[in-house]
């Protein structure tokens, strides 16, 4: 808690207020001292009445300001030692001056103003608040004997030795305050461009695992049409050339073209639907999940398929049912390249709070290093799954970013994936 300029000048012109009101009533009705002055005179007392008064004001707020600074800074006023030992110093060759040639007083209170100045700017508030102390008891030791024309002469100085050191200080103080803020702001400010940074290169990883998720369905579909349909188009051309060597077969090897055009078909038309989900427009995402769709695909592999939907599926949007179609699919594809899977499972979940996507298998217990990986993923941050472990996953962790969800991943018992969207 510190003070700042604009509640020091609020208690000084605060004080100073309520000691004019107080003494203007006095003056006006003539009480007091008032009713015994000279008429010629009593303006003149006023006004000295007025100052006397400041001085008392400007004591008590200098030592309320230190005393609460203090308090405020206990625990740390060992590196205020310096500023001591310089105020004594300023002391001792003070008084050592005006000992020696006691003429110079009216020429140091004329410079009083400079080391005011310098220890508020060296030690901000404090330096301000002992500098007028110091200045403000000598003067009131001084005239602490001498008549009271002496004092008189000397209150004008008291009242701006602490004006000075209260407008100076309080300037310092909002100087550090903003100094202060400013280091805030620039803490705050790295912060963010760590923060930019890190999604900067998320996004760039996201980039990059885009082209690699690209390159992989170019080389499945280069292996797919290679394997299907180039073998396809082989026997076909071996049926033909039979045809034109041996008409007498021609029947039966019209028979086996019929059903290499079939299978050549069937096998462009399942790869048309895979890379592009128009099952969904034909069907619906609940019956291509509970259906045969990815289970004949899973059959092929020896892998057994189960799928349940429980909800509205025409609730979803359709970058939603196209997400969690293709993070199906991308599970799907997954297992058939695995070895050691005999069964998946997929149940989704559709409440008006959250969809939950749960995919399951019985693949192998994995290494004890691995066992178990939770990944909470969130859209702009960088996700704390280490790819390393699965990275056969990581299209399915780039959808769930794309949808705005979170996945958790379980490899304790085969592979367990619990995938949450927001509707």
């Amino acid at each position: 808690t510190q003070f700042g300029l604009n509640s020091i000048g609020f208690m000084v012109i605060f004080g100073l207020a309520y000691r004019f009101i107080n003494i203007t009533r006095l003056w006006l009705t003539q009480e007091y001292m008032y009713a015994q002055a000279p008429e010629i005179g009593t303006f003149v007392l006023f006004f000295t009445h007025q100052l006397s008064g400041y001085i008392g004001i400007f004591v008590v707020l200098q030592w309320y300001f230190t005393t609460y600074w203090l308090v405020h800074h206990r625990h740390d006023l060992t590196q205020y030692v310096s500023l001591v030992i310089q105020l004594v110093g300023l002391l001792i060759l003070t008084l050592g001056l005006y000992h020696l040639q006691p003429q110079t007083a009216y020429l140091m209170q004329m410079l009083a103003f400079i080391p005011i100045i310098w220890f508020a700017y060296r030690y901000q508030w404090i330096g301000a608040l002992l500098t007028i102390i110091v200045c403000n008891t000598m003067i009131l030791v001084h005239v602490y004997q001498g008549s009271s024309a002496e004092l008189i002469l000397y209150q004008p100085y008291i009242i701006s030795y602490s004006l000075v050191g209260f407008l100076v200080g309080g300037v310092m103080l909002e100087h550090a305050k903003t100094m202060r803020n400013i280091s805030s702001v620039g803490k705050q400010l790295l912060i963010k461009r760590e923060e930019l940074q890190q999604s900067t290169q998320h996004v760039k990883q996201l980039s990059l695992d885009m082209l690699n998720v690209q390159e992989q369905e170019r080389n499945w579909l280069s292996q797919e049409l290679q394997a299907e349909v180039r073998q396809n188009l082989i026997q076909f051309n071996t049926a033909i050339y039979k045809i034109e060597t041996q008409p007498q077969m021609f029947a039966s090897i019209l028979t086996g073209m019929k059903k290499n055009t079939r299978s050549m078909y069937d096998s462009v038309y399942m790869l048309m639907h895979w890379l592009r989900p128009r099952v969904l427009d034909e069907l619906g995402l609940q019956n291509v999940l509970e259906g045969t769709f990815f289970q004949f695909k899973l059959l092929k592999s020896n892998i057994r398929y189960s799928g349940s939907v429980t909800g509205d599926c025409l609730s979803l949007n359709e970058a939603q049912t196209i997400g969690i179609f293709r993070i199906v699919q991308d599970v799907v594809t997954d297992a058939i390249k695995q070895r050691n899977i005999s069964s998946l499972d997929c149940q989704l979940d559709i409440q008006d709070a959250s969809i939950c996507l749960i995919i399951s298998d019985d693949r192998f217990k994995l290494s004890q290093e691995s066992a178990v990986t939770s990944a909470m993923l969130k859209p702009g941050f960088t996700p704390e799954f280490k790819p390393v472990f699965m990275p056969e996953l990581q299209s399915v962790m780039n959808r769930v970013i794309s949808l705005g969800g979170k996945m958790d991943i379980n490899q304790q018992d085969g592979l367990i994936l619990t995938i949450t969207l927001t509707p």
